[in-house]
């Protein structure tokens, strides 16, 4: 992997640097190292991996899938949180990415349900939203969310951090 701050006192999971580490002005975030991986790098952690995008905007969902699948990735959506817990029971996706606000059951409820299912607790689980209250975050955190992206964000960013959570 791409080479990460060497030598820095600043280091957070696994000793390396953090978002909250190299931002003080940082509000409540889940802590995320900053990796860099090759183009190289992604497509091996992609290829023939599950997604799982939990998400109630067709249009967003649609982006996602022409680029993840062109990646080789393999994908799956739903449009609410009832077919989504679903999809992720009978699946066992990889990753899943989930919006908290969607009919049926909420991000909140789905994401609670799987980490207490003894065969979807270990699937990371990444909140896609809109939302930014302090609030959320910490709901999010406590129900077992390992991470929160914020949108509207960079596309590569997301991939990256996906490529994190595949490396384990």
């Amino acid at each position: 992997l791409s080479q990460w701050l060497r030598g820095s006192s600043l280091r957070g999971l696994s000793g390396m640097p953090t978002e909250r580490d190299l931002s003080p002005k940082s509000s409540l975030k889940l802590l995320r190292p900053l990796l860099y991986f090759s183009k190289k790098e992604i497509l091996e952690y992609a290829r023939e991996k599950k997604i799982l995008f939990i998400e109630d905007e067709i249009d967003h969902i649609l982006m996602l899938k022409t680029r993840f699948e062109a990646m080789g990735y393999v994908f799956f959506y739903a449009t609410d949180g009832e077919e989504g817990f679903k999809i992720a029971c009978d699946e066992k996706p990889d990753v899943i990415l989930l919006d908290i606000i969607m009919p049926k059951m909420n991000g909140y409820e789905v994401c609670y349900s799987l980490k207490r299912n003894e065969e979807t607790k270990n699937i990371p689980i990444i909140i896609v939203t809109a939302s930014g209250a302090k609030k959320l975050e910490q709901k999010c955190i406590e129900i077992g969310a390992n991470e929160i992206i914020h949108k509207p964000y960079d596309s590569s960013y997301l991939i990256e951090r996906i490529a994190f959570h595949l490396k384990g």
